[in-house]
């Protein structure tokens, strides 16, 4: 929960566009704002009554009230158009099992710009994958595992591909 300085602090435009987003809800988005907002006001007003016990009041009650209402919409729009409800929550775990996979290593990434066609061209001329790691090795200066060769290569060409 924010401060009410900071939220009064929301210029006027943007106040108008929230009361517009507001007006445009249907009724339960309408009563999980009133919800937000009363949970909010009774927080901040019992800190402004401690203020004006104390005499160091910064805000007035009408102040908090129209803070309270802001925040309250904000964080339900912000709920709503974030996605944060279970379903958008299960898609982007989906979504980032999806890209965990997906994702290549350095080495197969070097492997499918640079070599795949000449370890293709190797492994029709029936060399092993020892023979091709060995090959890059001697005249490419390069170092992978032929297991990841196989990979690389199984990615591009299949399980049908000599």
């Amino acid at each position: 929960m924010r401060e009410v300085k900071n939220i009064l602090k929301i210029v006027p435009r943007k106040r108008k566009e929230l009361l517009h987003w507001l007006a445009g809800q249907n009724t339960e988005i309408l009563m999980r704002i009133c919800k937000a907002k009363s949970v909010t006001v009774a927080t901040w007003q019992s800190k402004y009554k401690a203020e004006k016990q104390a005499g160091k009041i910064s805000t007035t009650i009408e102040q908090v009230e129209l803070a309270s209402l802001l925040d309250a919409i904000t964080g339900i729009k912000r709920e709503i158009e974030g996605g944060k409800t279970e379903k958008a929550y299960e898609l982007r775990v989906l979504e980032a099992k999806e890209k965990t996979k997906a994702r290549k290593t350095p080495a197969t990434t070097l492997i499918s710009k640079n070599y795949l066609q000449l370890i293709h061209s190797l492994r029709k001329e029936g060399l092993s994958w020892r023979q091709v790691q060995q090959y890059l090795i001697t005249h490419h200066h390069k170092k992978f595992a032929f297991s990841t060769l196989r990979t690389a290569y199984l990615a591009e060409y299949g399980t049908n591909a000599v």
